[in-house]
């Protein structure tokens, strides 16, 4: 309980919704300026090839996945004040933006692809780079996208520390 409502009010109100659009520096630093552009665009209108559903992100972080009452009182001002929306667009945009520039390495550049992308997908890697070349969104396109976006944002428990994951209650 203590935790939620720290939640809301740290994270309540909009100016800590402002923040998350510090977000998309990342992504156009892994992506550049131009594929951030449209990625961010594509998910202002809600024309984003890959949604951040897609790849099972439900809550704007890990911790905030409980579903009990006061987690979803914290989930409403989340929403009330733009803190989620201004979050799905943050994802959204690395999301698209990787997938874009993974689809021209794999048409430009498919070896070095090819050398980036073996040590997660093994023999199934021309596979993943023929999907990119053609512009399929596969399972295992999408799975490149987020393990993409989990070295940028600890989107999934595997990407929190130890004592974290140990700590339960103790995480405030």
């Amino acid at each position: 309980a203590y935790k939620n409502f720290s939640y809301i009010d740290t994270m309540g109100n909009p100016f800590s919704a402002i923040t998350q659009i510090g977000d998309l520096a990342w992504t156009i630093y892994a992506n550049g300026w131009i594929r951030t552009a449209r990625a961010a665009y594509g998910s202002l209108t809600k024309q984003s090839r890959i949604k951040k559903e897609d790849v099972g992100i439900e809550r704007i972080a890990q911790e905030f996945a409980d579903t009990d009452t006061l987690s979803n009182a914290v989930a409403k001002v989340f929403k009330i004040v733009g803190l989620e929306k201004l979050d799905s667009i943050g994802k959204e945009s690395f999301l698209n933006a990787s997938l874009e520039r993974f689809e021209d390495m794999a048409t430009k550049q498919p070896a070095k692809l090819k050398r980036k992308i073996k040590d997660i997908f093994e023999g199934d890697t021309d596979s993943v780079i023929d999907d990119l070349q053609n512009k399929r969104i596969t399972d295992n396109v999408k799975l490149l996208v987020y393990s993409n976006l989990l070295d940028f944002q600890p989107a999934a428990l595997s990407e929190q520390p130890e004592q974290y994951l140990k700590a339960g209650n103790g995480r405030v």
